[in-house]
Protein backbone atom coordinates (compact mmCIF):
# COMPACT_ATOMS: atom_id res chain seq x y z
CA UNK A 1 0.00 0.00 0.00
CA UNK A 2 1.23 3.47 -0.82
CA UNK A 3 -0.28 6.73 0.32
CA UNK A 4 0.32 10.42 -0.33
CA UNK A 5 3.36 12.31 0.95
CA UNK A 6 1.17 14.32 3.31
CA UNK A 7 -0.31 11.24 4.86
CA UNK A 8 0.30 10.77 8.54
CA UNK A 9 -0.77 7.19 8.52
CA UNK A 10 2.43 5.64 9.61
CA UNK A 11 3.31 6.94 12.99
CA UNK A 12 4.82 3.68 14.16
CA UNK A 13 5.28 4.08 17.86
CA UNK A 14 5.45 0.43 18.73
CA UNK A 15 6.68 0.96 22.25
CA UNK A 16 4.22 3.58 23.54
CA UNK A 17 3.44 1.82 26.81
CA UNK A 18 -0.17 2.91 27.13
CA UNK A 19 -1.01 1.34 23.79
CA UNK A 20 0.70 -2.00 24.24
CA UNK A 21 -2.06 -3.93 25.94
CA UNK A 22 -5.26 -5.13 24.35
CA UNK A 23 -6.66 -7.66 21.92
CA UNK A 24 -8.29 -7.88 18.50
CA UNK A 25 -11.56 -9.30 17.33
CA UNK A 26 -14.85 -8.74 15.58
CA UNK A 27 -17.18 -10.34 13.10
CA UNK A 28 -16.20 -9.81 9.48
CA UNK A 29 -15.57 -11.36 6.08
CA UNK A 30 -12.63 -10.49 3.81
CA UNK A 31 -12.15 -11.57 0.20
CA UNK A 32 -8.77 -11.52 -1.56
CA UNK A 33 -6.77 -9.60 1.00
CA UNK A 34 -6.27 -9.02 4.70
CA UNK A 35 -6.43 -6.60 7.63
CA UNK A 36 -3.32 -6.44 9.80
CA UNK A 37 -3.19 -5.19 13.37
CA UNK A 38 -0.13 -3.90 15.20
CA UNK A 39 0.41 -2.21 18.57
CA UNK A 40 -0.46 1.25 17.36
CA UNK A 41 -1.86 0.96 13.84
CA UNK A 42 -4.00 -1.22 11.63
CA UNK A 43 -3.91 -1.49 7.87
CA UNK A 44 -5.76 -3.45 5.24
CA UNK A 45 -5.91 -4.13 1.54
CA UNK A 46 -8.56 -6.36 -0.05
CA UNK A 47 -11.16 -6.74 -2.75
CA UNK A 48 -14.01 -6.84 -0.24
CA UNK A 49 -14.41 -6.27 3.51
CA UNK A 50 -17.75 -6.47 5.32
CA UNK A 51 -18.27 -6.47 9.05
CA UNK A 52 -16.72 -5.08 12.22
CA UNK A 53 -13.01 -5.37 13.09
CA UNK A 54 -11.54 -3.90 16.27
CA UNK A 55 -8.42 -3.37 18.37
CA UNK A 56 -8.90 -3.11 22.15
CA UNK A 57 -6.75 -0.75 24.23
CA UNK A 58 -6.39 0.04 27.91
CA UNK A 59 -6.27 3.82 28.34
CA UNK A 60 -5.89 6.15 31.32
CA UNK A 61 -8.10 9.12 32.12
CA UNK A 62 -6.85 12.38 30.64
CA UNK A 63 -4.59 10.85 28.00
CA UNK A 64 -4.73 12.48 24.60
CA UNK A 65 -4.67 10.23 21.52
CA UNK A 66 -4.18 11.55 17.99
CA UNK A 67 -5.49 9.47 15.07
CA UNK A 68 -4.18 9.53 11.53
CA UNK A 69 -6.13 7.93 8.70
CA UNK A 70 -5.51 7.40 5.01
CA UNK A 71 -7.82 5.26 2.91
CA UNK A 72 -8.68 4.54 -0.70
CA UNK A 73 -12.06 3.25 -1.80
CA UNK A 74 -12.91 1.57 -5.09
CA UNK A 75 -16.37 0.44 -3.96
CA UNK A 76 -18.60 0.13 -0.89
CA UNK A 77 -18.37 1.99 2.41
CA UNK A 78 -15.79 2.13 5.19
CA UNK A 79 -15.90 3.95 8.53
CA UNK A 80 -13.88 4.07 11.74
CA UNK A 81 -14.79 4.84 15.31
CA UNK A 82 -14.34 4.32 19.03
CA UNK A 83 -16.35 2.19 21.43
CA UNK A 84 -16.24 2.11 25.22
CA UNK A 85 -15.80 -1.03 27.30
CA UNK A 86 -19.50 -1.82 27.02
CA UNK A 87 -19.49 -1.67 23.24
CA UNK A 88 -21.20 1.72 23.01
CA UNK A 89 -20.06 3.83 20.09
CA UNK A 90 -18.67 7.10 21.47
CA UNK A 91 -16.87 8.75 18.54
CA UNK A 92 -16.29 8.64 14.80
CA UNK A 93 -12.66 8.69 13.67
CA UNK A 94 -11.45 10.82 10.78
CA UNK A 95 -7.93 11.88 9.85
CA UNK A 96 -6.57 14.21 12.53
CA UNK A 97 -9.21 13.25 15.13
CA UNK A 98 -8.05 13.79 18.72
CA UNK A 99 -9.55 11.92 21.65
CA UNK A 100 -9.17 12.94 25.27
CA UNK A 101 -9.85 9.85 27.38
CA UNK A 102 -12.76 10.64 29.74
CA UNK A 103 -12.34 7.66 32.08
CA UNK A 104 -9.73 4.95 32.57
CA UNK A 105 -10.69 1.61 31.09
CA UNK A 106 -11.00 -0.48 27.92
CA UNK A 107 -11.71 1.14 24.56
CA UNK A 108 -12.06 -0.34 21.09
CA UNK A 109 -10.85 1.22 17.85
CA UNK A 110 -12.90 -0.31 15.05
CA UNK A 111 -13.21 -0.46 11.29
CA UNK A 112 -16.71 -1.01 9.86
CA UNK A 113 -17.00 -2.17 6.25
CA UNK A 114 -19.96 -2.61 3.92
CA UNK A 115 -18.73 -4.50 0.84
CA UNK A 116 -15.76 -2.16 0.88
CA UNK A 117 -13.04 -2.63 -1.70
CA UNK A 118 -9.78 -0.73 -1.31
CA UNK A 119 -7.14 -0.12 1.33
CA UNK A 120 -6.56 1.87 4.51
CA UNK A 121 -4.05 2.68 7.20
CA UNK A 122 -5.17 3.96 10.62
CA UNK A 123 -2.65 4.82 13.33
CA UNK A 124 -2.85 6.35 16.79
CA UNK A 125 -0.33 7.94 19.12
CA UNK A 126 -0.44 9.28 22.66
CA UNK A 127 0.47 12.96 22.82
CA UNK A 128 2.18 13.51 26.20
CA UNK A 129 1.44 16.93 27.64
CA UNK A 130 -0.35 17.82 24.41
CA UNK A 131 -3.32 20.15 24.19
CA UNK A 132 -6.13 18.99 21.87
CA UNK A 133 -6.91 22.52 20.74
CA UNK A 134 -3.35 22.95 19.43
CA UNK A 135 -3.05 19.69 17.50
CA UNK A 136 -4.28 20.91 14.10
CA UNK A 137 -2.75 21.87 10.78
CA UNK A 138 -1.80 25.56 10.86
CA UNK A 139 -2.26 28.32 8.28
CA UNK A 140 1.43 29.30 8.27
CA UNK A 141 3.18 26.12 9.32
CA UNK A 142 6.56 27.23 7.92
CA UNK A 143 6.74 30.29 10.17
CA UNK A 144 5.47 28.28 13.13
CA UNK A 145 8.23 25.68 12.82
CA UNK A 146 10.95 28.24 12.10
CA UNK A 147 9.94 30.30 15.11
CA UNK A 148 9.79 27.30 17.42
CA UNK A 149 13.13 25.75 16.47
CA UNK A 150 14.86 29.06 17.14
CA UNK A 151 13.39 29.43 20.62
CA UNK A 152 12.69 27.44 23.77
CA UNK A 153 10.04 24.73 23.39
CA UNK A 154 7.97 22.67 25.78
CA UNK A 155 7.62 18.93 25.17
CA UNK A 156 4.16 19.49 23.70
CA UNK A 157 5.51 22.15 21.32
CA UNK A 158 8.29 19.83 20.16
CA UNK A 159 5.70 17.17 19.36
CA UNK A 160 3.53 19.67 17.53
CA UNK A 161 6.49 20.93 15.48
CA UNK A 162 7.31 17.34 14.45
CA UNK A 163 3.69 16.72 13.52
CA UNK A 164 3.54 19.86 11.37
CA UNK A 165 6.57 18.81 9.28
CA UNK A 166 4.26 16.84 7.00
CA UNK A 167 2.51 20.05 5.87
CA UNK A 168 5.59 22.17 5.12
CA UNK A 169 6.15 23.81 1.73
CA UNK A 170 9.93 23.40 1.64
CA UNK A 171 10.50 26.14 -0.92
CA UNK A 172 8.74 28.61 1.37
CA UNK A 173 10.55 27.30 4.44
CA UNK A 174 13.95 27.64 2.75
CA UNK A 175 13.24 31.34 2.15
CA UNK A 176 12.95 32.06 5.88
CA UNK A 177 16.07 33.45 7.57
CA UNK A 178 19.66 32.78 6.48
CA UNK A 179 19.98 29.00 6.97
CA UNK A 180 16.54 27.71 8.02
CA UNK A 181 17.19 24.11 6.90
CA UNK A 182 20.42 23.95 8.92
CA UNK A 183 18.54 25.40 11.90
CA UNK A 184 15.92 22.67 11.52
CA UNK A 185 18.52 19.90 11.23
CA UNK A 186 20.41 21.25 14.26
CA UNK A 187 17.19 21.10 16.25
CA UNK A 188 16.37 17.57 15.06
CA UNK A 189 19.86 16.30 15.83
CA UNK A 190 19.65 17.46 19.45
CA UNK A 191 16.09 16.21 19.94
CA UNK A 192 15.52 13.07 22.03
CA UNK A 193 15.88 9.93 19.86
CA UNK A 194 12.74 8.28 21.21
CA UNK A 195 10.68 11.35 20.37
CA UNK A 196 12.08 11.30 16.83
CA UNK A 197 11.46 7.58 16.36
CA UNK A 198 7.85 7.96 17.42
CA UNK A 199 7.27 10.52 14.65
CA UNK A 200 9.75 9.22 12.13
CA UNK A 201 7.49 9.40 9.02
CA UNK A 202 7.22 13.18 9.43
CA UNK A 203 11.01 13.52 9.57
CA UNK A 204 11.39 11.36 6.46
CA UNK A 205 9.35 13.90 4.45
CA UNK A 206 11.85 16.74 4.97
CA UNK A 207 12.90 18.10 1.57
CA UNK A 208 15.13 20.84 0.16
CA UNK A 209 18.27 18.88 1.03
CA UNK A 210 21.33 19.55 -1.12
CA UNK A 211 25.07 19.31 -0.50
CA UNK A 212 25.96 19.71 3.16
CA UNK A 213 22.28 19.57 4.08
CA UNK A 214 22.08 16.03 2.68
CA UNK A 215 25.14 14.86 4.61
CA UNK A 216 23.77 16.25 7.86
CA UNK A 217 20.37 14.66 7.22
CA UNK A 218 22.05 11.31 6.46
CA UNK A 219 23.57 11.33 9.94
CA UNK A 220 20.19 12.00 11.59
CA UNK A 221 18.22 9.29 9.77
CA UNK A 222 21.16 6.87 9.74
CA UNK A 223 21.56 7.00 13.52
CA UNK A 224 17.81 6.51 13.97
CA UNK A 225 17.95 3.47 11.69
CA UNK A 226 20.77 1.88 13.68
CA UNK A 227 19.03 2.64 16.97
CA UNK A 228 15.93 0.65 15.98
CA UNK A 229 16.05 -0.86 12.44
CA UNK A 230 12.82 -2.79 12.92
CA UNK A 231 10.78 0.25 13.87
CA UNK A 232 12.46 2.26 11.11
CA UNK A 233 11.46 -0.25 8.41
CA UNK A 234 7.89 -0.52 9.69
CA UNK A 235 7.65 3.27 9.52
CA UNK A 236 8.14 3.08 5.76
CA UNK A 237 5.33 0.63 5.01
CA UNK A 238 2.71 3.15 3.92
CA UNK A 239 5.00 5.70 2.31
CA UNK A 240 5.22 6.31 -1.42
CA UNK A 241 7.78 4.28 -3.34
CA UNK A 242 9.80 7.38 -4.23
CA UNK A 243 10.02 8.39 -0.56
CA UNK A 244 11.08 4.88 0.43
CA UNK A 245 13.85 4.86 -2.18
CA UNK A 246 15.00 8.33 -1.11
CA UNK A 247 15.15 7.32 2.56
CA UNK A 248 17.06 4.14 1.81
CA UNK A 249 19.58 6.16 -0.21
CA UNK A 250 20.21 8.50 2.74
CA UNK A 251 20.52 5.64 5.24
CA UNK A 252 22.85 3.58 3.08
CA UNK A 253 25.08 6.58 2.40
CA UNK A 254 25.47 6.88 6.17
CA UNK A 255 26.05 3.16 6.67
CA UNK A 256 29.08 3.24 4.33
CA UNK A 257 30.97 5.09 7.05
CA UNK A 258 29.22 4.00 10.25
CA UNK A 259 29.60 0.92 12.43
CA UNK A 260 26.36 -0.79 11.43
CA UNK A 261 27.06 -4.38 12.43
CA UNK A 262 24.05 -6.41 13.46
CA UNK A 263 21.22 -4.61 11.72
CA UNK A 264 21.03 -7.11 8.84
CA UNK A 265 20.14 -9.93 11.26
CA UNK A 266 17.32 -7.82 12.70
CA UNK A 267 15.94 -7.11 9.23
CA UNK A 268 16.19 -10.74 8.16
CA UNK A 269 14.07 -11.82 11.12
CA UNK A 270 11.56 -9.03 10.48
CA UNK A 271 11.26 -10.05 6.83
CA UNK A 272 10.34 -13.59 7.85
CA UNK A 273 7.39 -12.24 9.87
CA UNK A 274 6.04 -9.48 7.60
CA UNK A 275 5.90 -9.75 3.80
CA UNK A 276 5.52 -5.98 3.28
CA UNK A 277 8.49 -5.31 5.54
CA UNK A 278 10.42 -7.97 3.61
CA UNK A 279 10.15 -5.95 0.41
CA UNK A 280 11.52 -2.85 2.14
CA UNK A 281 14.16 -4.84 4.00
CA UNK A 282 15.45 -6.28 0.70
CA UNK A 283 15.98 -2.75 -0.59
CA UNK A 284 18.21 -1.99 2.39
CA UNK A 285 20.21 -5.19 2.10
CA UNK A 286 20.61 -5.01 -1.68
CA UNK A 287 21.04 -1.27 -2.17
Amino acid sequence: MKFSKTSCCMIVIIFAAVLLTGCNGGSYAIRSGSINIYNDFMDGEYKSFSGHFYKELELEKGEIIRFCLDEKTSCGNLSFGLEDGEGKRIAEIENGFIFEVPEAGSYRIFAQGEKHGGEFCLSWVEEPDGAPSEAVEMDNVESFIYGKINGAMTSAEEIEALHQLQFVDWAEFSALGQEPVIDLLDWLYELDDEKKLKRLPYILLIDGLDGAYSEYYEVIVGELFLKDPERFVLSLKCMEESDIERTIMFVNNYLKYADGNGYSDVLEKLGEEDSDARKIMDKFLNY
